[in-house]
């Protein structure tokens, strides 16, 4: 936007070395997959456990398993894995012409 509307604010470039220098950053590298993945994998075992009630039967030897409908847990549960999904696919999508040479 910067070059587009012809404007030289410094505070847009001192955004532009930030994001520079977070790319150039080796923890970046470890923090990304922890944002993308770590997090909405938490986000869909807590919303899990919040609508999924344990029940252990010790004279059949079973657990039941009952699951309440909370609508805005289970969206919150389907966002996270779309999440998970679209990310774990562009890993594979961008990794895999290194697998077929």
């Amino acid at each position: 936007m910067k070059y587009y509307f012809n404007v030289n604010l410094r505070v847009i470039d001192i955004f532009e070395e930030f994001i520079v220098s977070l790319d150039k950053s080796a923890l970046t590298k470890f923090i990304t997959p922890l944002f993308f993945v770590g997090l909405p994998i938490a986000g869909m075992v807590i919303n899990l456990l919040s609508i999924m009630f344990f029940e252990y039967n010790k004279e059949q030897k079973q657990i039941n398993v009952s699951i309440k409908i909370k609508l805005l847990n289970i969206l919150m549960v389907l966002i996270s894995l779309t999440v998970v999904s679209i990310f774990v696919l562009y890993l594979i999508t961008e990794n895999s012409h290194q697998i077929n040479n």
